[in-house]
């Protein structure tokens, strides 16, 4: 098992790619966090398929816009995990219509969660 022993965080761990990822990782013996919004029944969903991996999954549910909250999420992990030797960052979301369509505030969403993530607090911890 490559990751007997490894911590990871995962974001938008509750679906898609991210929660393929919590699902691998599990199965290799790693401790997982997944990091969601709002994807309440997804994750509990995904703690019920993992239960007898060799590997755990936690849910915390943060949103990635919230830099301090982030910032927060990852020191209580830190400090209760005492380590984390991988970060996933899958959060993404969609809102799907035409450029002309959307909001500002709808365009102003995506691109935060999307491209401004806050898990840069986990590299800066870590080093």
């Amino acid at each position: 098992m490559r990751f007997e022993g490894k911590t990871a965080i995962i974001t938008g761990g509750s679906n898609g790619i991210g929660r393929a990822c919590v699902v691998q990782l599990a199965s290799e013996g790693a401790r997982v966090a997944v990091v969601d919004q709002s994807e309440v029944e997804a994750a509990a969903d995904l703690v019920e398929e993992v239960k007898d991996a060799p590997g755990s999954v936690e849910v915390f549910k943060a949103d990635v816009r919230d830099g301090e909250g982030v910032r927060k999420l990852v020191d209580r992990l830190f400090d209760d995990w005492e380590r984390l030797d991988v970060l996933i960052n899958s959060a993404g979301i969609v809102r799907d219509g035409l450029m002309g369509a959307m909001t500002a505030d709808q365009w102003q969403i995506v691109l935060d969660v999307n491209l401004g993530g806050r898990t840069t607090s986990v590299a800066r911890r870590s080093s």
